[in-house]
């Protein structure tokens, strides 16, 4: 199975339940009936539910190269399991514990913060403040190298 597949699958998955996790907060747990605190975690969760399914739905496209790629979505394609279970168990604690939440929000920083060093911008080169010398200066040093179609050569780059 792929990437993109196991992603839609996990999410089209998980958006079914929430709609069923609506039921089971209105005619099971009676929410609407709740006091503050308790009727907050349940709708937390609940919410909770939703941005997975559809964090894993946006990945759908998504074809990971790298391993921290495939470490960041192998989290974001797991978290629905910790998150349903933190639905029925960490709910019915109320706010005073909450570890299968605390445990999935932690896991799906770290992927996010995969994601973001992944999918960082290359640098640009703005051409009127570039320290690079003009091109009849790199010639007289031995570069000649002349670019195409009015491209600039590429420099190393510490990123690579």
């Amino acid at each position: 199975m792929t990437w993109a597949r196991a992603h839609w699958l996990v999410g089209t998955v998980t958006l079914l339940l929430f709609p069923l996790a609506g039921i089971y907060m209105r005619f099971v747990a009676d929410v609407p009936h709740l006091d503050d605190a308790p009727r907050m975690v349940f709708r937390s969760r609940f919410l909770l539910l939703l941005m997975i399914a559809v964090a894993n739905l946006g990945l759908s496209y998504a074809r990971p190269e790298r391993l921290i790629q495939r470490l960041a979505s192998g989290v974001i394609i797991a978290a629905p399991v910790p998150l349903v279970t933190a639905f029925f168990l960490d709910s019915a604690r109320g706010v005073h514990g909450s570890p299968w939440t605390t445990f999935t929000m932690r896991a799906l920083f770290v992927a996010a913060a995969l994601l973001s060093f992944a999918h960082r911008p290359a640098l640009r080169i703005d051409p009127a403040t570039d320290p690079m010398p003009p091109q009849a200066e790199r010639s007289q040093r031995g570069q000649h190298q002349s670019p195409i179609d009015g491209e600039r050569p590429k420099r190393p780059n510490a990123h690579q």
